[in-house]
C-alpha cells in the first residue's frame, strides 16, 4: 500500500509536468501565430520591407519576452538601427547616441554580425568583450543584462542583425533562439527589398 506522502508527490510531479506541457504548447502556438503574422505582411504588402521588420522586432520582443528587440542593418561601414521595439524615449535616445556605428564585438549586435553566428550573453556586466563605454550609456537609460543577437545573413554573409535584451539575468531558450533565427531569415528578405 502506497503511502500518503509518496501519494502526493505523485500527485506534485504530475501537475509539474502538466504545467510544463501546458507551458510548451503555449510557446509553440504563440511562436506559429507570431511567423504566421509575419509571413502574412510579407504576402500581403511585399513592397514594403519596413512593415515587415517592424513585424519582427514586435514579434521578437513578444515571444522571447524581451524588454527590447532591434534590427540593425549594415551599410558597407556602419551598422544603422532600423527597426526598434519597446524602448522608451530615454532608451531609444540612449541607442542613438551610439548608433550608427562600425561593427565591433563590443556590442551584442556587432559581435553577431562580425561572427556571422548566434551571441547569447547571459550577462553583458561579466563580459569581457562588451564595450566599457557603450555599457555606461546603456546602464545609464536602457539597463539591460542578458543579449542576444542573431546575424541576419544572405547568402551567407551577414548584411545586419536582430537584438533583444532582458533587464533581468535570465537566458532566452533554445526555442526562442531558434525562432529569432527564422525571423532572420525573414528580416533578410525585406532588407533586400528596401
Amino acid at each position: 500500500m502506497r503511502s500518503k506522502a509518496s501519494e502526493a508527490d505523485r500527485g506534485r510531479d504530475d501537475r509539474r509536468i502538466i504545467a510544463e506541457l501546458i507551458w510548451q504548447l503555449t510557446e509553440a502556438r504563440d511562436q506559429q501565430t507570431a511567423t504566421s503574422n509575419i509571413l502574412s505582411i510579407i504576402s500581403s504588402s511585399p513592397a514594403s520591407a519596413q512593415a515587415v521588420l517592424e513585424a519582427i522586432v514586435i514579434s521578437t520582443a513578444r515571444v522571447c519576452d524581451s524588454a527590447f528587440s532591434a534590427v540593425a542593418q549594415f551599410d558597407g561601414e556602419l551598422m544603422h538601427l532600423i527597426a526598434v521595439n519597446k524602448m522608451s524615449p530615454e532608451e531609444t535616445a540612449a541607442y542613438h547616441t551610439i548608433f550608427p556605428r562600425r561593427p565591433s564585438r563590443g556590442f551584442i549586435i556587432g559581435r553577431a554580425f562580425i561572427d556571422g553566428q548566434t551571441v547569447h550573453i547571459a550577462d553583458i556586466e561579466a563580459d569581457p568583450d562588451f564595450d566599457p563605454q557603450t555599457l555606461a550609456v546603456l546602464k545609464a537609460a536602457a539597463p539591460h543584462r542578458t543579449y542576444l543577437g542573431i546575424p541576419i545573413l544572405r547568402d551567407g554573409v551577414p548584411i545586419g542583425a536582430i537584438g533583444c535584451g532582458r533587464r533581468e539575468l535570465k537566458p532566452f531558450t533554445d526555442a526562442q533562439i531558434a525562432l529569432v533565427k527564422t525571423f532572420s531569415d525573414q528580416a533578410a528578405i525585406a532588407i533586400a527589398t528596401r
